[in-house]
């Protein structure tokens, strides 16, 4: 199969350079502190080998005197850290086709709102190879838009886990990790559902005390998973 990787030098690489060109004069880890949002670079197995919330990414509440450690997370899985079984596979089958070279990166459109705003970011994922051998998967995070709103309890994330702690009964609400839309009827079997917006939940009586399972709509599966698995068009080397 035509690879079709890009060139790229190890970046972080201190081995001389044999051919005319030269390596890039810095490590991985100041490219990623570079890169605007956040980004990390991820093997094949899943494992973060860098990350970075870059310097245009403004940090969301704590101390701003003790900014997020982000070599916390080094050297742990990633997707260990996506919640819901549907959203993890979903990453792991996009990460596999940028891995194995189906597709060279992947782009998308998504949300990851706040309890008052409603944010709006862009996810990529790139091929990282170095003498036409996959390294990495670059990952990188940017955010397109925020429009304040009412402040909404499906995204307080304490409150979500003071609920998922509790030991009383609380009704459960899907939501799409994607477009952030909510499964409705609550109860509803997958084929007679709908997914709203986060606020028509609320005007359509879902309790507030609801606990958050996340999930995968159907449209974006279609529009994120469903095109990443579609190869890239070869380009006619006739012209034709």
């Amino acid at each position: 199969m035509d690879r079709r990787t890009p060139v790229v030098k190890s970046f972080g690489s201190s081995e001389p350079d044999t051919g005319s060109r030269q390596s890039l004069p810095f490590a991985a880890a100041a490219l990623l502190a570079a890169i605007e949002g956040t980004a990390y670079a991820v093997d094949e197995a899943g494992t973060i080998l860098g990350f970075s919330r870059g310097p245009f990414l403004p940090e969301s509440g704590g101390d701003p005197a003790e900014p997020w450690d982000c070599t916390k997370v080094v050297g742990q899985c990633l997707f260990d850290l996506v919640q819901g079984a549907e959203v993890r596979d979903s990453y792991r089958t996009l990460h596999r086709a940028v891995w194995s070279g189906r597709r060279l990166s992947v782009g998308f459109e998504y949300r990851c709102d706040a309890p008052a705003i409603e944010r709006r970011m862009r996810m990529s994922l790139s091929l990282i190879a170095d003498g036409g051998e996959p390294r990495a998967v670059l990952y990188q995070s940017i955010v397109l838009s925020e429009t304040p709103r009412v402040a909404l309890p499906l995204f307080d994330k304490d409150l979500i886990a003071s609920l998922g702690r509790s030991t009383t009964a609380r009704p459960l609400v899907t939501l799409c990790s994607y477009c952030q839309r909510v499964a409705w009827p609550m109860d509803a079997r997958t084929a007679e559902r709908a997914w709203i917006e986060p606020a028509a939940f609320y005007h359509r009586g879902g309790p507030p005390d609801a606990v958050v399972s996340h999930g995968l709509c159907e449209d974006c599966f279609e529009r994120v998973v469903g095109s990443a698995l579609r190869p890239t068009p070869r380009a006619d080397p006739a012209g034709s």
